[in-house]
């Protein structure tokens, strides 16, 4: 029996996952969750939970899937899938508290951040993880924002956690007009 990380355990009951599924995914994802920085995605929010429980979601439903096709990587998509948005930061601040953990950028905008923060993800994925990197999850990561990442997803399993992504995000808009702001791009009232 493992020691559940907290919000796995909410979010898999919320998914009403068996224990047999949840034994099958804990082992493939515990690492990441009991890792220091993990703990900061619990700090930030995401849409209407914080990161760490948005991130989890998008794992359980890409998962789930990959699972039932026996030529999915189903590892790489959790992997894939709970660092797609590792990036500890509040994107909705003008100046953005970047810190020594991520990539620095010339420039921060809020308004870039739906094209930037795969790849800010996927520098602290490899930096954090790198014996967990591999082809598959550097593109579920860096491409996870589809379309506003030009080129496409390559994998299945990046198409998988893509939309997953898209679902989760998509459940908790409630008007056509706040869609910019889920997707990561602020735009200026004007008035």
């Amino acid at each position: 029996m493992y020691n559940y990380d907290k919000d796995f355990i909410n979010v898999s009951q919320k998914m009403f996952f068996s224990e047999e599924e949840r034994q099958e995914l804990y082992p493939i994802i515990d690492e990441i969750l009991n890792h220091e920085r993990w703990e900061d995605m619990r700090i930030y929010k995401h849409h209407l939970e914080t990161r760490a429980v948005h991130s989890l979601e998008v794992c359980c439903i890409a998962w789930r899937k990959a699972v039932r096709n026996p030529k999915c990587d189903a590892s790489s998509v959790a992997i894939g899938a709970l660092l797609h948005d590792f990036f500890f930061y509040d994107w909705q601040k003008e100046k953005s508290d970047l810190d020594q953990h991520d990539i620095k950028l010339k420039v921060y905008s809020p308004k870039l951040h739906g094209f930037v923060h795969p790849l800010i993800a996927y520098d602290n994925a490899s930096k954090f993880f790198p014996h967990l990197m591999n082809k598959t999850i550097k593109d579920i990561i860096i491409k996870h924002m589809w379309p506003l990442t030009v080129n496409p997803p390559r994998y299945k399993e990046s198409w998988l956690v893509t939309f997953a992504d898209k679902s989760c995000s998509l459940n908790v808009l409630k008007s056509p007009r706040e869609l910019p702001l889920y997707i990561g791009i602020k735009i200026s009232n004007r008035n």
